[in-house]
């Protein structure tokens, strides 16, 4: 898991080096609910802002077991989504998302396991609050595949910028 978030983070930096664009990072972490496990996860993600409204990156979320029917189960999801951040007002935007799902499901009844892994399609709608360099997100996220769910997360994200500001902001800071 971290080493995808290493790999985004080069990645991330050697574009930036190369590029005149408006570029942030942006580190997150957060709850989702599974609605077909039917259980809480943590969440955690890295973001690579090309622009001001495009980003993509790697996230992770880690369903710990639990016992349905008998059976504990357990899921891991790995992620690789890209948003399209339409801006509402200055302090809020809303983003459609659109990537890649790798799942992992355990399976441990009496004392026998079986693991299944598939990967999907993901897509979704989420929104967040611009307070500086915190965002706090909300975010409805469907799975496609043989491990299909729809998850339900709540977090927040640090962004930290580099590259060229916007226009609009050397000239607020002018003012």
């Amino acid at each position: 898991m971290f080493k995808s978030f290493k790999i985004a983070l080069i990645i991330a930096l050697s574009i930036t080096s190369k590029t005149g664009l408006s570029q942030s990072i942006m580190f997150g972490a957060g709850g989702s609910y599974g609605t077909d496990i039917q259980q809480f996860a943590p969440n955690f993600r890295i973001y690579y802002g090309l622009t001001e409204h495009i980003c993509f990156g790697p996230e992770f979320s880690y369903f710990p077991s639990i016992k349905h029917e008998e059976v504990d189960v357990q899921l891991t999801e790995y992620g690789f989504v890209a948003h399209y951040i339409f801006e509402i007002k200055h302090k809020a935007g809303i983003y459609p998302l659109i990537g890649i799902n790798y799942s992992v499901e355990n399976e441990t009844h009496n004392e026998e396991s079986h693991t299944t892994s598939a990967w999907g399609a993901s897509m979704g709608l989420g929104v967040h609050f611009n307070f500086k360099n915190l965002l706090p997100f909300a975010e409805y996220k469907f799975i496609t595949g043989e491990l299909s769910q729809s998850t339900l997360s709540l977090g927040l994200i640090y962004n930290l910028h580099f590259g060229q500001k916007k226009h609009s902001e050397t000239e607020e800071h002018h003012e």
